[in-house]
């Protein structure tokens, strides 16, 4: 696996999962270099069980925003719309940090 590493002032989106599961979190800000790769292997180790993966990837942009490794970044949310039909609306999302 290629080593992944964020730069300290890059924007970036967190997400994991397929289909219904799918999760995306961000934008965010990095106030520090972050190697993704050594982040992974720190939270989640070698030998969790996949709940425990999952758990940890779902809540690791909150992690990494309590520690102060990054910053959310302030943006609007537009819907389109689904399964073909135009439906256009600003989602209201709450702030992760506020979350946990």
């Amino acid at each position: 696996m290629a080593r992944l590493l964020i730069l300290k002032g890059e924007m970036l989106c967190i997400a994991h999962g397929v289909f219904e599961g799918y999760d995306r979190q961000g934008p965010f800000v990095a106030n520090e270099d972050i190697d993704v790769n050594a982040l992974m292997d720190a939270e989640i180790g070698s030998s969790a069980e996949p709940l425990d993966v999952e758990a940890t990837m779902r809540n690791i942009g909150a992690r990494l925003l309590n520690r102060g490794v990054i910053s959310e970044l302030p943006c609007r949310n537009v819907y389109l719309g689904s399964f073909g039909e135009v439906g256009i609306k600003e989602e209201d999302l709450q702030s992760y940090g506020e979350d946990y």
